[in-house]
């Protein structure tokens, strides 16, 4: 399992690597009243690209599929790399989005291929151990990129990111060698019956409580995370922007001077530079206090109150971080 390890290891690297440069990127280029437009794009990209696989993932050899999604992910971003040395600026919406869906492109035919390998009886003693495999990654990476961004930007940023998507590819590469019996096709390639069959599960989501119930959690859940996102970024943006003329005095003044001989825009010098460095020491802050929670804090709450009421404490974040968002809204947070 150590090579399933490396490779989430790598994979929750890039995409939390990604996340951080498609943000700085749209915030450097774009207004924030561009982000609830491009949340109803990425919702799209997320019924498309999920009713994509949900058709695909079985009737073809899933270590392949995995390496071709990698692939195309690399040929991809090294588009966007083209495209923003071209000057097309359409390049950092459509980066925000990809990166949003290439995430979900890799966790879920990722999972699908860790499903196949690990027996059901193992399942629950090694699945904590390769998630954790993601968690290290994602601290390594945000912290990472906190360093670099002062002295790359967030197009630096970018680059990195490729490298670490393509040196995922001999790790997926050697699992499919390894594990190839487990990996292949469950059934035969056939185009008939795709529509009907969609039918049947949207007319089974309606019958069955369960799936209604999770559907609608889902459903809330992110439009809150949505809502989240906005507020965070856009605030985010603002107070950068703000205190534009003191974080210029942190770069480099012959590195600000060429790049506005190039015909850059200062706020755009400031936040490239400034988000990804941010977000790098947030999310890495974040990352490392999911990790002692998961050690801590969610074995206790799982064992006392059980896998349903555990669930309650979702909501009960939600609650407390939007009642701190009102408060602080209306100046009635103290500050620190």
């Amino acid at each position: 399992m150590q090579r399933l390890f490396i490779l989430l290891f790598i994979l929750f690297s890039s995409v939390i690597l990604g996340d951080n440069v498609s943000d700085s990127l749209l915030l450097s280029y774009y207004d924030a009243s561009i982000l609830p437009v491009m949340f109803m794009v990425n919702a799209l990209f997320l019924f498309l690209v999920s009713s994509f696989f949900m058709t695909l993932i079985d009737r073809v050899d899933r270590g392949l599929l995995l390496m071709g999604v990698i692939g195309i992910h690399l040929t991809m971003l090294t588009a966007v790399k083209f495209a923003m040395s071209a000057g097309l600026s359409i390049a950092y919406p459509f980066l925000y989005s990809y990166s949003y869906a290439s995430k979900m492109m890799l966790f879920m035919v990722f999972w699908t291929v860790v499903n196949d390998i690990v027996d059901a009886r193992d399942a629950k003693r090694l699945f904590p151990k390769i998630a954790a495999g993601g968690v290290l990654g994602g601290i390594t990476v945000s912290f990472a990129a906190a360093f670099l961004a002062k002295r790359t930007g967030a197009e630096g940023l970018l680059l990195i990111w490729m490298i670490i998507v393509a040196s995922s590819f001999p790790v997926a590469w050697t699992i499919h060698r390894r594990f190839l019996p487990h990996l292949r096709a469950v059934r035969e390639p056939s185009s008939s019956g795709n529509l009907f069959r969609k039918l049947l599960d949207f007319r089974l989501l309606r019958r069955d409580p369960l799936l209604r119930h999770m559907a609608l959690i889902y459903f809330l859940t992110f439009i809150l995370l949505y809502s989240h996102d906005f507020i965070f970024l856009s605030t985010l943006k603002e107070n950068f922007l703000a205190a534009k003329s003191e974080l210029i005095t942190r770069i480099d003044p012959a590195q600000v001077h060429s790049i506005l001989g190039a015909g850059e825009d200062a706020d755009a010098i400031i936040l490239k530079r400034a988000v990804p460095t941010f977000l790098g020491l947030f999310k890495g802050a974040a990352n490392t206090f999911t990790l002692l929670l998961q050690f801590t804090v969610a074995g206790f709450i799982l064992r006392s109150l059980g896998t349903v009421r555990a669930m309650l404490v979702m909501p009960i974040c939600f609650v407390a971080a939007f009642g701190a968002i009102l408060l602080g809204r209306f100046s009635l947070l103290p500050d620190f």
